[in-house]
């Protein structure tokens, strides 16, 4: 839901704070932003897109590819899973507070059969979508801005990007700075 003209967006890897110049940083122009071209806006499905830039990002001890998962044909996310959401979205719902610092939350995944009930998602949630979050109690969440950061799992001992942060109802603001 966040497509943009690669001509203004730089992709920045390894900052923890966007608004300062660290050594760790990299900063990359894009070239290329494609959306999923079954993207459905009005039920917010298949809400991914690839990313490109002419030049390759370094790796080094703060810019770390992650892998992700083999491939699986059903729902294969365990309930209870430790994934952590990172972003620099607003850090104070209901109020505005959009953060140069990236902040993260460690939560985990809430079965698809539990976000679709009527007192959660009311069946919002289909194939290919995962819900995270604190069940029943909340007090964990991404927020506005979020969207597109990265969802980190681990899995078989090894780190996995397993998805990407896209919507939700309002925020549950529980992140810490990293």
């Amino acid at each position: 839901h966040c497509q943009y003209d690669p001509s203004t967006v730089t992709a920045l890897a390894g900052a923890h704070n966007k608004a300062v110049s660290e050594s760790t940083q990299q900063r990359k122009q894009l070239n290329k932003f494609l959306r999923n071209p079954d993207y459905r806006p009005l039920i917010i499905a298949n809400d991914i897109a690839i990313v490109g830039w002419a030049e390759p990002m370094t790796p080094t001890a703060y810019v770390v590819p992650l892998p992700v998962p083999p491939k699986a044909n059903a729902e294969w996310l365990e309930n209870n899973l430790a994934v952590r959401v990172c972003g620099s979205g607003n850090i104070a719902y209901p109020n505005t507070n959009y953060p140069n610092e990236l902040y993260c939350v460690d939560t985990k995944i809430v079965d698809v059969e539990t976000c679709n009930s009527r007192n959660a998602y009311n069946g919002s949630i289909l194939p290919g979508m995962f819900c995270a979050g604190e069940w029943p109690n909340g007090g964990k969440d991404a927020c506005q801005g979020d969207s597109g950061g990265p969802v980190v799992a681990t899995i078989n001992g090894e780190k996995h990007i397993i998805g990407a942060t896209s919507w939700g109802q309002g925020c549950e603001i529980g992140r810490a700075h990293v």
